[in-house]
């Protein structure tokens, strides 16, 4: 599920826009996976609605700032592997 935030009205780390991805599945928070690059929107908010998180390492993030994800993969290729999926 794609959420973007100029249609939710509020950006990440807002938990608002992980609801509004979460709600019409019916799929509690607890049950979900959020799947991003930057720790501080994409990991922070995932962690902050009790979510788990993957994050896409990027370049222009600082790895030592906040708390890591549930997972850490190198591409989106990567995922297939994670999940089982190769």
């Amino acid at each position: 599920v794609q959420v973007f935030s100029d249609e939710v009205g509020v950006p990440k780390p807002h938990p608002r826009i992980f609801r509004a991805a979460l709600e019409p599945l019916g799929v509690d928070p607890a049950q979900a996976l959020h799947v991003g690059d930057l720790l501080h929107t994409d990991v922070a908010g995932a962690r902050s609605f009790c979510m788990a998180s993957v994050r896409i390492r990027a370049l222009h993030d600082d790895p030592s700032a906040l708390p890591e994800a549930d997972f850490v993969v190198d591409s989106h290729a990567e995922l297939r592997t994670l999940f089982g999926m190769d």
